[in-house]
């Protein structure tokens, strides 16, 4: 007998779960984060700033002892500022890339891969957050017993 733990893949004996596109989330820019248009030194750009407070343990600790919050600043200029622009809580990641694609004459999968790592990107530096939808058959309740 199998204990949970040493189960294979696909024997979890929950029901299986469609794929989803990834590029069906909506990027959300979390309340905490700011941005402000600028003129850099090589052009026009939006610098994004996030304060963090400090945490728990030895780090939160000196942060605190260092003068409290602290700020994570991002200069984004060329491509990384017009998908920054396009970024308003209503529009998915697929319409971002199509976006990106017309903009800067990029065929789909180089706009598709470009969009996923710079939501990668922002996503590290907790600069933005997904939504990611129910499916349209969840949300109707189709399929429930």
């Amino acid at each position: 007998m199998r204990r949970a733990w040493q189960r294979r893949r696909g024997e979890s004996g929950a029901p299986p779960v469609a794929a989803r596109d990834p590029l069906d989330a909506v990027p959300l820019v979390p309340p905490d984060v700011s941005a402000t248009e600028a003129e850099g030194r090589r052009g026009p750009e939006v610098r994004v700033t996030r304060r963090l407070r400090p945490g728990r343990g030895l780090g939160g600790r000196l942060v605190a002892w260092m003068g409290g919050d602290y700020p994570i600043r991002v200069a984004l200029d060329g491509a990384a500022r017009f998908f920054w622009r396009q970024i308003d809580g209503r529009r998915s990641l697929a319409e971002i890339a199509a976006a990106v694609r017309r903009e800067y004459g990029m065929g789909e999968d180089e706009a598709r891969r470009a969009t996923i790592e710079f939501t990668k990107s922002l996503m590290r530096r907790h600069l933005i957050g997904l939504r990611i939808e129910a499916p349209v058959a969840a949300r109707n309740g189709a399929g429930s017993a």
